[in-house]
């Protein structure tokens, strides 16, 4: 069996407000069978700048009622992965970590392999980059429209 590319994300919530819109969104990506969850890990640092740690199955009902459906978790993330996103949460905010696994790109291993080849290079483009091509795309195509009428 062919495993995906694995990425941690980190996402972060000031005021430590969390809704299950993330949930619902990454259990529509599990349904397209463009990822699996492996695994999910609060992170929770009040206004005195205590730190709380939550696998899944220990969160309380604020966090887990919005995961239920995510019950082939493994125990790959750990609390000191946890505590080292924490350290860095200011007061008053919460992140959650999940191991994804981007299973979408099975097939394309797969096939990688069976040519001989191999992976060379991989980056992921962050959201301030891919906003500034946006907007040099955006100017482009305003730009060539211009000149075309």
């Amino acid at each position: 069996m062919t495993i995906g590319p694995l990425e941690i994300i980190v996402l972060g919530f000031d005021g430590n407000r969390f809704t299950g819109d993330i949930a619902a969104a990454l259990e529509d990506a599990i349904d397209t069978g463009a990822i699996r969850v492996v695994d999910l890990v609060f992170a929770r640092k009040d206004a005195d700048g205590l730190v709380t740690v939550l696998e899944l199955e220990d969160a309380n009902d604020d966090y887990s009622a919005f995961f239920e459906g995510f019950d082939d978790l493994r125990d790959v993330l750990t609390d000191e992965d946890a505590m080292k996103v924490a350290e860095i949460l200011p007061p008053d905010s919460s992140a959650l970590l999940a191991l994804i696994e981007h299973t979408w790109s099975t097939r394309i291993a797969e096939a990688i392999r069976a040519a001989g080849g191999r992976l060379l290079a991989s980056q992921r483009i962050n959201e301030e980059i891919m906003d500034e091509l946006r907007d040099d795309l955006d100017e482009l195509m305003t730009a060539s429209s211009r000149r075309a009428a």
